[in-house]
């Protein structure tokens, strides 16, 4: 769910009126600089103290901005901001150097992405990411050789859906997948194996099939917000439990799940 502003812990507020390019903002990450870093449907931000940088994308592709206006997810890992487009593949800037690489969908090259569109990211625990797309599954990108590896119907049998929402990682190193209409999938990456989670074949426990956000807690539990409430994974024994929103709120029914943060062992 975008954001029409960014509200910071000290109740500070940013709008356009600070420089912000876009009041959809989508993505907000920090980097080891203190710098934050906003992703919007019109462009890309940097707040330093006082204002935004923007950057905007440029038809020439020196590495200068990005390549795509449209930017859905960020993430940064060892001094660099990882930027999932909506169209235009995913954009690497380095921040030591400032310069940006472009990774786009090749159709002569099976080793490039294998489409253009990012919907979420999440670092690998063996140092690589874990790219979600709307079109073609999961992609798995190799930093050091530059080469991305596609996880999808065509080569997984028994893979649901090829159009995911959100991504997460336990200490095992199984993929938990969100699909917009199919539930979730718990896929081993190594041994290829998977196993589905849905309303169907869950009850009552699992909410709703289009699950928009996952995010592994302190304890390598699976928190899975869906568009009709919230659900809990627990990994250690495999059971999976319903937690019902619907009494906190305002048309007592259960709420759609955009975010999850952990916060002292709470979630909100």
């Amino acid at each position: 769910m975008p954001y029409s502003s960014w509200t910071g812990g000290s109740g500070s507020f940013f709008s356009l009126s600070e420089g912000l390019t876009n009041q959809q903002v989508l993505d907000i990450v920090h980097d080891d600089e203190g710098f934050m870093w906003v992703a919007t449907e019109l462009g890309l931000n940097r707040f330093a103290g006082k204002a935004f940088k923007p950057y905007y994308a440029s038809k020439k592709k020196d590495g200068n901005t990005v390549n795509s206006n449209e930017i859905n997810t960020l993430l940064h890992d060892d001094n660099k901001l990882y930027i999932g487009t909506r169209a235009d593949g995913l954009n690497v800037l380095d921040l030591k150097t400032n310069k940006f690489s472009y990774y786009v969908h090749d159709p002569a090259d099976p080793k490039s992405i294998a489409t253009n569109d990012i919907t979420d990211m999440i670092r690998a625990r063996d140092g690589g990411l874990w790219l979600a797309t709307y079109h073609q599954g999961i992609q798995y990108f190799d930093p050091v050789s530059k080469e991305f590896q596609h996880f999808n119907r065509s080569n997984l049998p028994g893979f649901p859906e090829n159009s995911i929402w959100s991504l997460a990682e336990d200490r095992k190193g199984m993929l938990y997948v969100g699909h917009v209409k199919e539930g979730l999938t718990i896929l081993d990456p190594v041994r290829r194996s998977l196993k589905q989670l849905t309303y169907q074949n869950s009850g009552a426990e699992f909410p709703d099939n289009e699950v928009k956000v996952l995010f592994c807690d302190q304890y390598g539990n699976i928190w899975i917000g869906t568009r009709k409430g919230l659900a809990v994974y627990h990994t250690a024994s495999g059971q999976l439990k319903h937690i019902s929103l619907a009494s906190s709120s305002k048309n007592a029914n259960e709420p759609f799940i955009y975010a999850i943060q952990e916060i002292g062992g709470n979630f909100g």
